[in-house]
């Protein structure tokens, strides 16, 4: 039986015992990411996150990987606006394993100098290929239209500059800050039961982390108003993103919001998928993406194509979109997507990994755990009337932004959605 305790700390654990599986996911996850930045310190959590594998006060770097590796277990990580997360994957009897290294290299991480300096190289080189990546830059450049002075327009890498300003005692600052018994969370799913997991965790992080009160900083939505930003690029491709307003990751019609999603634009048979590439031809690649946060979110429409396509591909998505404020979704369409995404949902539950990332990310934007009846039961009692309501908050024209990136595109990307 899925498992949430919390220790005296403030440490957080939550246990999904799986059934018919040999495999272990254990992640630490800290409520912290570039939300948490300041114009100074931009991609200090992701820097952070890329150094605690470069050692600690009892292993090398190579130690980690050759100890992970000679299990046959995987370990990684990632850094998003509002957490950071480092997880193993193994077989069930390394629990012990991964969680002695997991518990190393969160608490002893070492950080030494030039460990420190070889490591700002390798993000700077990271965000140089995020600059030669349209689609990536042009993600990064709508965040900044849409959020605009919020610290969610803020990059996760961080910028060339900031990353080689940032020293060991911002570091150890930041993470004094944030890196507290309060802000983490410990998820384990697969083959392990409450009791084992309670000593485990018990073992290598009780105690071990302060315990000061502080949660990561928890924004107020962003004040909507159009703008454009556009970066040019010698490349062949023209990447273009809108911005709309979109509903947050709490919203009691959040599972209405995925559905709706699979069919504008979240696969091969969506409306614009198929309206703008495949009867049109004008684009390489099209897609909607909801992107939503505690309090905030964004609907984002990207599209690929060619400069000279971009007026009749743009008036083709305009049109999509036309006929999704005038007549909503088809009945057939609505089956449709919710077959979707329960098929989805189901095929996702079959992972310790893939619920193990849920797990982690539920605790942080809603302080729930995954479970998989009461996910059905609420794909279930979505409405096509959910449909229509969010098809009207979305598609508000006044209130977009757009990102570009590459050249002569010379067209007011704003006028033409809206005009």
């Amino acid at each position: 039986m899925d498992k949430v305790i919390k220790f005296d700390s403030g440490l957080t654990l939550a246990v999904s015992p799986m059934r018919n599986t040999r495999s272990l996911s254990a992640g630490i996850f800290v409520e912290t990411g570039s939300i948490n930045e300041t114009a100074k310190n931009n991609g200090i959590s992701h820097l952070i996150e890329h150094m605690v594998f470069k050692g600690t006060a009892g292993r090398s770097a190579f130690d980690i990987a050759d100890e992970m590796e000679s299990i046959g277990a995987n370990i990684n990580a990632f850094t998003s606006k509002n957490m950071t997360a480092y997880y193993t994957v193994s077989t069930d009897e390394y629990a012990k394993q991964c969680l002695d290294i997991l518990s190393d290299i969160y608490l002893n991480a070492t950080f030494m100098e030039e460990n420190l300096k070889r490591e700002k190289g390798v993000i700077v080189e990271e965000i140089n290929m995020t600059e030669d990546n349209g689609e990536d830059l042009c993600f990064e450049l709508l965040a900044k239209a849409h959020f605009k002075d919020s610290p969610l327009a803020l990059p996760i890498l961080g910028t060339a500059q900031t990353v080689n300003g940032i020293d060991y005692q911002m570091i150890q600052d930041y993470m004094s800050k944030y890196y507290t018994a309060d802000n983490t969370y410990i998820i384990l799913t697969g083959n392990i039961n409450a009791s084992l997991a309670h000593e485990l965790v018990g073992k290598y992080f009780e105690g071990k982390l302060k315990k000061t009160g502080r949660k990561s900083i928890e924004l107020p939505p962003a004040q909507l108003t159009s703008k454009y930003i556009c970066k040019e690029k010698a490349m062949e491709q023209a990447n273009i993103a809108f911005s709309f307003p979109c509903i947050n990751a709490k919203h009691p019609k959040r599972k209405a919001l995925l559905l709706l999603n699979n069919i504008i634009g979240g696969g091969m048979s969506s409306r614009l998928f198929q309206e703008v590439r495949e009867k049109l031809g004008l684009v390489y690649s099209v897609y909607t993406q909801p992107i939503q946060y505690k309090n905030d979110g964004y609907y984002v429409l990207f599209l690929g194509t060619s400069p000279d396509y971009v007026p009749k591909a743009i008036g083709a998505i305009k049109k999509v979109i036309a006929e999704l404020k005038k007549d909503g979704i088809t009945e057939k369409e609505f089956r449709k997507g919710k077959a979707q995404f329960k098929s989805k949902t189901v095929l996702g539950a079959e992972s310790s990994a893939a619920i193990m990332r849920t797990n982690g990310r539920n605790l942080i934007m809603d302080e729930k755990l995954f479970n998989l009846e009461e996910e059905l039961a609420q794909i279930e009692k979505v409405t096509l009337q959910d449909t229509r309501e969010l098809i009207d908050l979305i598609f508000d024209l006044d209130k977009i932004s757009a990102s570009c990136v590459g050249k002569n595109i010379n067209v007011d990307l704003l006028g033409a959605l809206k005009g």
